[in-house]
């Protein structure tokens, strides 16, 4: 189905509303035409967007072997990264996670834990 295109002029003192198929227009007055588009058929993708500026880039990994409870991390992004706490197995895990500053992260679990920390 192809685009309906409609033209409609006003110049009356009230607005009007307009009904064309299954759209409703509301027209205001204006000495000037108003274009109305009905939805036709979806037309092919686009191509492909401009590159975003680069990524910061840098990750770190934590490898706490020791159980611990509290474990503090220096990681020296100087930024306050995303964190993902996975068991020594690659489960992920559930912790507090407290930002000392931007290059450093508090880690805090419920009992002593070994634990990979990956910081991007």
């Amino acid at each position: 189905m192809a685009d309906q295109v409609v033209e409609i002029t006003t110049t009356e003192e009230a607005s009007e509303i307009i009904t064309v198929s299954e759209t409703t227009v509301i027209a205001t007055p204006v000495d000037a035409p108003v274009l109305i588009v009905t939805e036709g058929l979806q037309g092919p993708p686009g191509g492909p967007g401009v590159p975003g500026p680069p990524g910061v880039g840098e990750a770190f990994k934590h490898e706490q072997l020791d159980p611990a409870t509290i474990t503090d991390i220096g990681h020296g992004l100087d930024r306050f990264p995303s964190v993902t706490l996975t068991e020594l197995d690659g489960t992920i895990m559930e912790a507090e996670v407290r930002f000392v500053d931007s290059n450093n992260i508090r880690v805090r679990t419920t009992y002593p834990t070994s634990f990979i920390a990956y910081l991007n």
